[in-house]
């Protein structure tokens, strides 16, 4: 076997491979995931901004609902358009 200062091609080899997967599967996660990998919300991601009852802004009704029954939760509408002095969207 090839050796390179008491590492072998082997283990670099492996060594390479493990770290290649891990940046493959860790660049291809979503990150505007809105949901815990727990909840199964599927729906159309239809931007019509609201404010809920707790002062933060989601991204529509869907939004509201998958977030109350992932996170048994009752927020309710509050009013349409984003909640005043929220730059957080849910």
């Amino acid at each position: 076997m090839f050796k390179t200062r008491g590492i072998t091609f082997v283990e670099l080899n492996a060594s390479f491979t493990v770290i290649l997967v891990f940046i493959v599967f860790s660049s291809s996660v979503d990150a505007r995931r809105i949901r815990p990998p727990f909840c199964n919300c599927e729906f159309i991601r239809e931007w019509n901004p609201l404010c809920g009852t707790n002062g933060r802004t989601y991204g529509g009704p869907n939004f509201l609902a998958c977030k109350n029954a992932c996170e048994r939760t009752d927020v309710q509408i509050w009013y349409w358009g984003p909640c005043y002095g929220d730059d957080r969207f849910t």
